[in-house]
């Protein structure tokens, strides 16, 4: 009798899911009746047939703490809930998952990726991977998304100062020159092994960069998913007064990013607060944060008309 009454339950959840997430009935490309070989477009378009509007409501297990830009970072475990509204209001990565839980490249928002393995005299072996952004592509405020939106995090996140705002600096920790880029605190660039430039971090345009994989994780058959480089609202990240600037040797972040206050880093407090900030930095992805009900845990999302799609272009 328990068996039977779970399995009735687990019925019972699929049917509803199925009720409340179904596509359109009215739509052509609904009927999935025919033969299984049938081959479906690449561009999104057999799945952009949903009835655009209205209101949903999700309830989750989890609740939701505010922690909707990095969930968990520098922590050992971040709600499930902060992370499904982090993941409807970011997009235009540079590789995304499809529906096979594959990593594809984001042609949506990559104009040109190239990969090539470097030989060194020592016999080691690093990686680059060249991405070119397509031009065009906006934020929700309407503020055009360049090469400087995929460098601010993979930048900042790697230095002393994300340490001490938000407990992490591992972001660049797979390329070359992590090592002395990490070690850089503003004032030490003349220290053997410290450079205030990333070396295997490239700005090499407005909407191109590279990254190289390091020896230390290279040879590796996945290597691909570790040029999956998300991207931000730069004043989300750096705040204001801080550029990405690349003279030849990498890039790196001038020096407002390191400036002291009271003998702490100043953008360390900026960055604790906009992990928590909805409403004054852009969003990337398909939703924007409308309103956030700490008291009650509620959260409202609107559509961002400004996402360009998904790596199907949805």
């Amino acid at each position: 009798m328990k068996k039977l009454l779970a399995l009735l339950m687990a019925t019972a959840m699929t049917v509803t899911c199925f009720a409340a997430c179904g596509k359109n009935n009215n739509s052509s490309n609904s009927d999935t009746s025919g033969d299984s070989q049938k081959e479906y477009p690449t561009d999104g378009s057999v799945y952009n047939d949903f009835k655009v509007g209205g209101t949903a409501i999700i309830g989750s297990t989890t609740e939701l703490t505010g922690d909707f830009r990095w969930p968990g970072l520098g922590q050992s475990s971040a709600p499930a809930a902060d992370q499904d509204v982090m993941r409807l209001t970011s997009g235009y990565d540079t590789l995304e998952l499809n529906q096979t839980g594959t990593y594809v490249w984001n042609t949506t928002s990559v104009e040109t990726y190239r990969g090539e393995e470097v030989e060194h005299d020592d016999g080691s072996l690093t990686y680059k991977m060249t991405i070119k952004i397509k031009s065009g592509l906006q934020l929700s405020d309407g503020s055009e998304v360049t090469a400087d939106n995929y460098l601010a995090y993979l930048l900042a996140m790697s230095t002393p100062v994300s340490k001490e705002g938000v407990s992490y600096n591992r972001a660049g920790y797979s390329f070359v020159g992590y090592d002395s880029y990490s070690a850089y605190d503003g004032t030490n660039a003349d220290a053997e092994g410290i450079t205030k430039e990333f070396s295997g971090v490239r700005k090499l345009d407005t909407y191109t960069f590279s990254i190289e994989v390091n020896s230390d994780n290279y040879p590796y058959y996945y290597v691909d998913t570790l040029g999956a480089v998300s991207c931000y609202d730069t004043k989300l990240v750096l705040g204001e007064g801080v550029e990405i600037k690349d003279d030849g040797n990498g890039a790196y972040l001038t020096s407002a990013w390191y400036e002291k206050k009271d003998g702490k880093y100043a953008k360390a407090s900026h960055l604790k607060s906009a992990r928590e900030d909805v409403s004054s930095y852009a969003y990337s992805g398909p939703y924007t944060i409308s309103k956030w009900d700490k008291a009650n845990k509620e959260i409202t999302l609107k559509i961002n008309p400004k996402y360009a799609g998904n790596f199907e272009g949805q």
